[in-house]
């Protein structure tokens, strides 16, 4: 949700909104969840290992809200995604250490994004989380 706060303006009149790539059904007019679909923990402890790993840079969403690691957002181009320096700045909640808040919130999340150094890294994750129930996009 927080990511669409930007665009308020530009929907005007919409009420509903499908969020966190489909993870979130939103009210705009009443401000509020009405449904969810959260990430099973155990492929969130999965991704916590693996971000740890490599150092990846995580962009994790708990009820539409982004939360990204400080140090991640201070370097976000070395993950290639300064394009969205300034959205991140505008609506992401920064917290000193993402891990800790993978392990305290692991059964609230709608959607992690993982930030990658190079394609063979992503394919690695991707095939170690292939197990778990959830959908995956390779970008």
């Amino acid at each position: 949700m927080s990511e669409v706060i930007p665009y308020g303006d530009d929907l005007r009149g919409i009420r509903y909104a499908i969020l966190a790539s489909g993870a979130l059904i939103y009210d705009l007019e009443a401000k509020c969840v009405l449904a969810k679909q959260t990430l099973p923990a155990l492929a969130v402890d999965k991704v916590k290992a693996i971000a740890e790993a490599q150092d990846l840079m995580l962009v994790c969403m708990i009820d539409g809200q982004g939360y990204l690691q400080k140090s991640h957002f201070e370097d976000i181009a070395n993950y290639y995604m300064e394009i969205y320096t300034e959205l991140y700045d505008k609506t992401a909640i920064l917290v000193d250490n993402i891990y800790d808040l993978l392990v305290k919130e692991k059964e609230h999340f709608d959607k992690i994004n993982i930030y990658h150094f190079t394609a063979r890294d992503r394919d690695q994750s991707y095939e170690t989380l292939l197990s778990e129930k959830i959908t995956m996009i390779k970008a």
